[in-house]
């Protein structure tokens, strides 16, 4: 048996490449699991049932679990303005308001509200997988690093 005796680092006391490397080593830590449960629920209190996903993010599928216009009214009163759901909704309630309901209609803002959600998705992932935010996991949760960056 040998016994190795070296010394590890929080990234804060590593060099900037050293920062760069340790980054690199946990690149995944903030997707290696289901990160996206959040949108998926999000959707859900709406009434809008995502199913799935591409994984580069070039579709969203989903259905409405109740009408549309229930939904339009839940993202009305519980999204805020800024929102693009909000807007979408905004939209829909404004053309079954002129035209009357539609199945054109419905299926027009469940593809809106399949397209917004898709850039959640996308903005949340390409968020997760950046320096800083990779960074934040490591802080708060102590990680250790080599001198040269490499995890402990």
């Amino acid at each position: 048996m040998r016994e190795k005796t070296y010394t590890v680092y929080f990234i804060e006391e590593l060099t900037e490449e050293a920062q760069e490397t340790a980054i690199d080593e946990v690149r995944d830590i903030n997707v290696n699991h289901e990160w996206w449960d959040f949108v998926y629920e999000d959707a859900k209190e709406v009434g809008v049932a995502i199913t799935s996903f591409d994984a580069c993010m070039n579709y969203v599928k989903g259905y409405f679990l109740v009408s549309a216009k229930e939904v339009a009214e839940n993202i009305i009163n519980n999204h805020g303005e800024g929102c693009e759901t909000y807007k979408s909704a905004q939209d829909y309630m404004i053309e079954i308001k002129e035209n009357g309901l539609s199945e054109e209609a419905d299926n027009e803002f469940k593809q809106d509200l399949c397209e917004v959600y898709r850039f959640i998705l996308r903005t949340t992932f390409d968020y997760l997988i950046s320096d800083s935010a990779i960074k934040e996991t490591i802080i708060a949760n102590e990680y250790e690093f080599t001198k040269e960056g490499k995890l402990d």
